[in-house]
């Protein structure tokens, strides 16, 4: 009979702990309801191949990036589908001779000719063509309209030859959309008259700086930080639980931009969002106790988390690139810099908040309700369940 009241008691407390946890998480929830939507990074891509009397310009954009090619006051409006894109495609040719200026020692280039097609995943792809009046010395290319696309866009530009030798390359932004190009009086590269030598400021920064924002504005790799760090109760634990999540998702970034690993975000990015809910589930179970293979666990989803972490490269064309090595160290980096900043911040608030009796009791279970929240809600959308 005491065991069969214990049973009831505990079943009691639990339920009414899950039921506060779940209660305040809709209200959280609720309040926030315009951030349960993941990062959306913002990213695009530049090849320009120089010809001994022509420039080519072929621009990669997702399908979402479209409604700000067409109509940048329009851009709340739904990107086109597969049954209107061929309605769409003049308005996007003519878009693509808009997308750069193109200044060389000749003068400004005029676009003799563009197109624009779907390629796989329905990615976008515009096409333009520059004819050159004489051999190129000097040239500067100068991306228009990145200033139509929302705040922290990125566009990865690499220049070659004609022969796909990479000559020069940087990640572009708002503040800084352009890249100047030089040809030096010798150099490998002799049908474009010689070796090419850009003038900008190194592209590492871009990529350290794409890491750091990657990880800050990545809500759903944020939140299962959160989660994770939310029962450490010691320094030990702390440093074990980065470790571990910093070592897994290393080593698929690194395995998946250089193409070691295919697995495609349909599968990843479900992925991701469960795992969230899997570790507000086990702190819900927990409560403000740590579990015992937590550290095997991060290790584990760490490992998927790092192939979303790659999608942010291999969309920009890294992998696909010999000069890989940079910007795969320079973006981990950044992720690891924006890692640490987070816990800088949310460790003393955490370790404040258990000096209360009320945080082990309750604190814990509204915080992994509104995890578990956010998690599912993530989840069903990448399923297209919602």
């Amino acid at each position: 009979m005491i065991a069969l009241l214990d049973r009831h008691a505990l079943t009691a407390i639990w339920t009414r702990r899950v039921r506060s946890g779940f209660c305040w998480g809709v209200l959280v929830c609720l309040g926030w309801v315009s951030c349960l939507r993941a990062h959306d990074p913002g990213l695009s891509t530049a090849q320009i191949v120089i010809f001994p009397d022509r420039i080519e310009i072929l621009a990669g954009f997702a399908p979402s990036d479209a409604r700000f090619l067409i109509d940048p006051q329009g851009a709340a409006a739904d990107p086109f589908g597969d049954l209107d894109f061929d309605s769409a495609r003049p308005r996007l040719a003519s878009a693509a001779k808009g997308l750069w200026r193109v200044q060389t020692d000749s003068g400004l280039l005029d676009a003799s000719f563009s197109s624009a097609d779907l390629v796989a995943g329905d990615n976008l792809s515009l096409s333009v063509r520059y004819p050159m009046p004489r051999a190129l010395k000097s040239a500067t290319f100068t991306s228009v309209r990145i200033s139509d696309f929302p705040p922290g866009h990125r566009q990865f530009v690499v220049v070659s030859d004609p022969q796909g030798a990479l000559l020069a390359k940087k990640l572009i932004s708002q503040k800084s959309p352009e890249l100047a190009i030089v040809v030096a009086p010798s150099g490998a590269a002799s049908e474009t008259g010689g070796g090419l030598v850009t003038d900008t400021t190194p592209t590492w920064r871009g990529f350290l700086l794409l890491g750091m924002e990657h990880i800050w504005t990545g809500y759903d790799h944020l939140l299962f930080l959160f989660a994770l760090l939310l029962v450490c109760a010691s320094f030990r634990s702390i440093v074990t639980i980065i470790s571990c999540f910093t070592l897994a998702h290393s080593l698929t970034l690194a395995a998946a931009t250089l193409s070691l690993i295919d697995l495609s975000p349909r599968w990843v990015e479900p992925l991701i969002a469960a795992s969230i809910v899997y570790v507000g589930l086990e702190n819900l179970v927990q409560g403000a106790s740590e579990p015992k293979w937590r550290w095997l666990v991060t290790f584990g989803f760490g490992l998927i988390h790092g192939l979303g972490f790659a999608t942010v490269l291999k969309d920009l064309g890294v992998g696909a690139s010999n000069g890989a090595a940079m910007p795969l160290i320079c973006f981990n980096l950044g992720v690891e810099f924006g890692q640490i900043a987070l816990a800088a911040v949310v460790l003393p608030l955490l370790w404040r908040a258990r000096r209360y009796p009320w945080f082990a009791r309750q604190g814990v279970f509204i915080a992994s309700g509104v995890i578990i929240l956010f998690g599912a809600y993530w989840f069903a959308e990448r399923v297209g369940w919602i």
